[in-house]
């Protein structure tokens, strides 16, 4: 297995019982079930911290290997307590046409908390954004361009995940864009 849990904060059985849990949940949707068994199955080790700090601390975040290293796939800090809110903004929704655009921006924005196994499938997201190419993911980080890196997984990874948990009757937010959160 390619994925360590570890936790400075809580037992270590709790912990991996809280990301298991997590997991279980996630694989709801079809993709989750897909990238999670991705990264169970590559030889590189993804290092999973769950925390249980405050819900105020912003601790949840994916840290890139080292540059040398090609045993890693980096290391992901995840909060039980995590409380990320989503802003639809429908008018960002990349599938509308002009004129959906524009009815949009007279609706109402939709605000939705993300559960924290859902903020922990965006961190994993990342992983997998480096595994699946690690030199343009590198190359992304040191451009600077990083909000490019979290639109591409809040649009391909935490929005599909959270779309098919939201069909089997599980309440998610959407974004469309990472900084449309709270």
């Amino acid at each position: 297995m390619s994925i360590t849990v570890t936790t400075s904060t809580l037992d270590q059985a709790v912990a991996q019982k809280r990301f298991d849990d997590a997991c279980r949940y996630l694989r709801q949707s079809d993709l989750a079930n897909f990238l999670l068994d991705e990264l169970i199955a590559v030889k590189e080790e993804l290092t999973v911290e769950v925390t249980n700090s405050s819900a105020a601390d912003k601790t949840d975040r994916w840290i890139p290997p080292a540059a040398n290293s090609t045993t890693s796939a980096g290391r992901v800090v995840w909060n039980l307590k995590s409380q990320v809110y989503a802003i639809e903004k429908q008018y960002k929704q990349p599938d509308l046409s002009n004129f959906q655009k524009f009815l949009a921006l007279f609706a109402s924005d939709r605000v939705e908390r993300l559960s924290p196994a859902l903020v922990l499938m965006h961190e994993l997201g990342h992983a997998c954004q480096f595994l699946t190419n690690k030199a343009e993911f590198r190359k992304q980080l040191a451009d600077k361009n990083i909000l490019e890196v979290e639109n591409i997984n809040v649009n391909a990874i935490e929005n599909t995940v959270a779309k098919e948990l939201t069909a089997k009757n599980n309440k998610e937010g959407l974004r469309w864009d990472y900084l449309d959160a709270r």
